[in-house]
């Protein structure tokens, strides 16, 4: 055997594993930049540290690159098209101190590291650099930037030099964690982020003072960003302070939030057209469209999904907080609307004008909402279909509709509670404090009206025209200045299904229900303790067919004992105050002696009462949206020892 070639092969072979080792250290190296660093500046340390960034780029065996606290440029000429360029396989860290031996060690937060576009002239924007960072198409999701603030990019240039002051992304899929982009601009599109047909991904990103035509803060055409736990503040743009999200947008957004962004027309917050957004656990605080509509949010012609979000004092001239238009359809889930206000029309939180598109609310809450006209909370419009579960609108103030405006919609409302709202109009045919219908469809099912009142008609709900259905709906403690305390009844149709009128108010006529013409039916409807100048319960007859009613009055023009109505002082009443008795809204249970009890219409009664309890418990139906539940006790008695 000839060991002498044996040898040879063994010392070759291990001559080739070490080269391809180190071939695999090159291609995995990590490369230093420190902007005083005095040594060799070759990359290899932090004591022989690049003092450029761009340098670290240009280098293609660096594939992590570190850089210690400063402020980097992209030049050091007055070439304003100059710009840091991301690359695949490359990630870029900033935020270190020049000491770490791991990324674990370093604190972005403080050691600053900034990636800056002010060249030239210090201060002198006129001069910055167009866009600050690039990245093109074939840039994915391994090129990452993590770690930096980007400011001063000014995008005032012509074509692509017009977009993107902070970033330029090109149909690219970069990684952007922990970031900031502050004080950058754009004549036309994304002052701090432009993004075309892209898909990046940012987490933990603040977006701090930028401004743009659209998208002050970021613009997406097209793609699918994703947004993890970003905030965007004080960002300015004449469309979308935040974000504008052009056509076939797909956003996704988690865990953020946007304060005291202004859109000087259109959305403080986020302007979306043509496009699809997803968000949850956001934020919407002080945020305002200056001219035109939606002081958080803009949808035209857009699919909006949002769960867990919050508005909160929000502004514009229509739709205080959103604004929705163009066949869009629009769902919120978990929603909290507080404090948003339309300065100058209709819905102080949600305006919604999109034709034939839903409108979804479920869990939601509504409270001190204004408007200066119509829907101190929402108005809906334009053959909206909306779908309420679970809502509460409590506090909401507008001329007419104090939370609630239905303007040639059909909205179906369950398990809903209008508490404390307002209508402050007293002219003629105006009102409303809770709800306005205005020729639409309306279908309430097991809603609470409380304590809402109206300076002149329809305490709870002005119906003109349209065509209206309560079924277990209380109403309790509302009041009108002038005509219909609960309801003010100006044409259409409206029909009652085991409702209960207590305690309703109006200083002239109708305490409970004001008619101006007929189409007002009565089943299973108790009414009770009203207060008027004039006809306490009703100022006119109800509909002839209305028939197995409590009434402790004559005023609504049912004789007593037809129809299985009673009528009349003669009757117990029988009801306990306003209280949680089960179910989502507040009601009024039945007393042990009341008339109501065993005197519905079996054949008319819904197969739940409004606390959702089954119907009947006795031997009928009970008049009125709850049924009795006789409580027998461990004793075997009705009352307890």
């Amino acid at each position: 055997m000839d060991w002498s070639r044996h040898r040879l092969f063994a010392i070759l072979s291990v001559w080739f594993l070490g080269a391809m080792a180190q071939a695999h250290i090159a291609s995995a190296a990590t490369c230093f930049v420190n902007a005083g660093a005095s040594g060799e500046n070759n990359g290899t340390s932090w004591a022989d540290a690049y003092a450029d960034l761009q340098t670290a780029l240009g280098n293609s065996t660096c594939t992590q690159i570190w850089v210690v606290q400063g402020t980097y440029r992209p030049t050091g000429g007055t070439d304003r098209s100059k710009r840091f360029m991301l690359k695949s396989g490359v990630a870029i860290y900033g935020g270190f101190a020049g000491t770490e031996s791991t990324r674990t060690e370093r604190d972005p937060v403080a050691h600053e590291t900034i990636l800056s576009g002010d060249i030239g002239v210090a201060e002198d924007a006129g001069d910055n650099t167009y866009t600050v960072i690039y990245s093109g198409e074939t840039v994915d999701n391994s090129a990452i930037l993590d770690g930096f603030t980007v400011s001063g990019g000014n995008a005032n240039g012509s074509s692509v030099y017009g977009n993107g002051g902070g970033m330029y992304n090109f149909r690219g899929s970069p990684t952007l964690s922990h970031m900031k982009f502050a004080a950058n601009s754009s004549d036309n599109q994304g002052g701090g982020v432009f993004n075309y047909q892209g898909s990046p991904v940012l987490t933990d990103v603040a977006f701090e003072g930028n401004a743009a035509s659209q998208g002050g803060g970021m613009y997406n055409e097209g793609g699918n960003p994703a947004l993890t736990d970003t905030d965007f503040t004080h960002n300015t743009a004449i469309f979308g302070g935040g974000i504008y999200n052009g056509s076939t947008t797909h956003l996704t957004m988690s865990g953020a939030t946007f304060t005291q962004n202004t859109g000087e027309y259109y959305a403080g917050a986020i302007y979306s057209t043509g496009s699809t957004i997803e968000i949850a656990h956001v934020v919407f605080n002080a945020n305002s469209a200056t001219t035109y509509y939606g002081g958080a949010m803009t949808n035209f012609s857009t699919g909006a999904t949002l769960s867990d979000v919050v508005f909160d004092g929000n502004q514009a001239t229509v739709g205080g907080a959103i604004y929705t238009s163009g066949g869009g359809a629009l769902s919120v889930d978990n929603g909290t609307f507080r404090n948003n206000k339309a300065t100058q029309y209709d819905g102080g939180a949600i305006a919604n004008f999109s034709s034939n598109a839903m409108l979804t609310l479920a869990d939601c809450a509504f409270e001190d909402n204004s408007s200066i006209q119509r829907g101190g909370a929402v108005f809906a419009a334009n053959d909206t279909v909306g779908q309420l579960t679970r809502v509460v609108f409590a506090r909401n103030l507008a001329v007419q509709g104090g939370a609630f405006y239905n303007y040639y919609a059909n909205t179906t409302l369950t398990d809903v509670g209008f508490d404390d709202n307002t209508s402050s109009s007293t002219n003629t045919f105006e009102g409303g404090g809770a709800f306005y219908n205005f020729y639409a469809t309306a279908t309430f099912f097991g809603a609470t009206f409380s304590g809402n009142s109206s300076a002149g008609y329809g305490g709870a709900i002005f119906v003109n025209n349209g065509t209206v259905t309560h079924t277990n709906v209380t109403f309790n403690g509302n009041t009108a200045a002038k005509f219909g305390g609960g309801i003010y009844h100006q044409g259409g149709s409206q029909t009652l299904t085991n409702v209960t009128f207590d305690n309703n108010a109006a200083t002239f006529i109708g305490g409970a229900i004001y008619l101006l013409g007929d189409g007002v039916e009565l089943d299973n409807v108790l009414v009770a303790n009203s207060q008027a100048g004039v006809d306490g319960n009703c100022n006119a007859a109800v509909g002839s067919g209305s028939a197995h009613n409590l009434i402790d009055d004559d005023s609504c023009g049912l004789s007593d004992g037809v129809d299985g109505n009673r009528i009349g002082p003669g009757y117990t009443i029988g009801l306990a105050e306003l209280a949680d008795n089960g179910g989502f809204t507040r009601t009024q249970a039945l007393l042990p002696a009341s008339a109501a009890i065993d005197a519905g219409d079996d054949a008319s009664c819904p197969a739940v009462d409004q606390r959702g309890l089954a119907r009947p418990q006795g031997a009928h139906c009970d008049i009125g949206a709850v049924e009795y539940v006789d409580v027998i006790f461990a004793n075997g008695f009705d009352d307890a020892p």
